[in-house]
């Protein structure tokens, strides 16, 4: 889904300013004022229940003691983006192709069925054990099916709003790179709702990962009931995020959410206030800018209300999936 896309290739920092190009263009919008009411509202997305978790890390708390755990621990956003990835990876090398039926690198067969066109098209990608090399020089053994559509919903002449949606379905194969060879297994559903004023660079997009899950070797991450919303009016860009994240790797799930929503303001790369809470056994919180209440000018990191971190370099916790 191209809105998507544009943001996933790098941070939320990143694709804040990306939204511009996902959207209407225009002459831009020096102010801080939106002719449109833009209301971010979330995707209705059915519930998912997780299917591939080995261990029951869904329901194992996880304590939290340090800054560097928070960092760690949020880094499970970008072992879950990696899944994405992986299959837009082997998307884009096909998508090269002409016609519906796509060549792989073996005897497996991979097969694109399109309806519609432009901002109203649906995709269905059915891959049987397809073999692809990635632009970066990965190999992929793939299986499954992955859907994708997107749809212009509502429009006036000043607004637009569109909304889309991905499934991956029973997804597996073998992935060959620098770490050896593995198999893995993706299953998800994901939908996301874009809005953007027209002429302007104001707009904002909000994705729902109702669940999101990827096992690679002995390793397994996964998103549930997640939520990410962007919204940006001239030079300034509101933040929040949400959900549960679940990793193999810290041997249970933690609650995510912004209690106040990270605000950025051009050019500055850091929030200028704003509070990420990450929450299992025990809660952490990163405070930013003004929400530090004078603990620090960049970044606090609180422990179940006491500072055990503070700085005035904001990226001196590296939170995923904002840097």
């Amino acid at each position: 889904m191209d809105v998507m896309r544009v943001l996933r290739k790098g941070s939320l920092v990143v694709g804040a300013s990306a939204l511009a190009a996902c959207g209407g263009g225009g002459g831009g919008s020096a102010g801080s004022d939106s002719a449109v009411a833009l209301s971010c509202e979330l995707p209705d997305i059915p519930v998912y229940e997780l299917t591939l978790d080995p261990n029951d890390f869904e329901n194992k708390t996880i304590q939290i003691s340090g800054a560097e755990d928070v960092g760690n621990m949020l880094g499970i956003y970008s072992d879950v983006e990696a899944g994405f990835d992986l299959i837009e990876d082997v998307r884009t090398v096909l998508s090269n192709q002409n016609g519906d039926q796509l060549v792989c690198e073996n005897d497996g067969t991979a097969t694109l069925s399109v309806s519609g066109s432009g901002s109203n098209a649906d995709e269905r990608w059915l891959f049987n054990d397809c073999l692809v090399t990635t632009p970066d020089s990965d190999q992929v053994i793939l299986t499954g099916t992955y859907q994708s559509g997107e749809a212009i919903t509502d429009q006036t002449g000043e607004w637009q709003k569109r909304e889309g949606y991905e499934i991956y379905n029973d997804l597996s194969g073998v992935l060959v790179d620098s770490e050896g060879t593995r198999s893995f297994r993706i299953e998800g559903r994901s939908s996301l709702v874009f809005e953007v004023e027209l002429g302007t660079d104001n707009g904002c997009v909000t994705e729902k990962v109702a669940g999101l899950e990827f096992e690679v070797g002995e390793s397994y991450v996964a998103l549930k009931d997640s939520n990410t919303s962007l919204k940006r009016i001239g030079s300034t860009t509101e933040i929040r995020i949400g959900g549960t994240l679940i990793g193999s790797s810290v041997g249970g799930y933690l609650k995510v959410s912004t209690p106040d929503p990270l605000v950025f303001v051009e050019p500055q790369n850091c929030p200028r206030e704003g509070i990420i809470s990450v929450s299992s056994e025990g809660e952490a919180q990163v405070l930013y800018g003004d929400s530090a209440g004078g603990t620090a000018t960049g970044v606090a990191v609180w422990i179940n209300g006491q500072t055990v971190q503070s700085s005035d370099d904001c990226q001196s916790v590296r939170v995923a999936p904002l840097y």
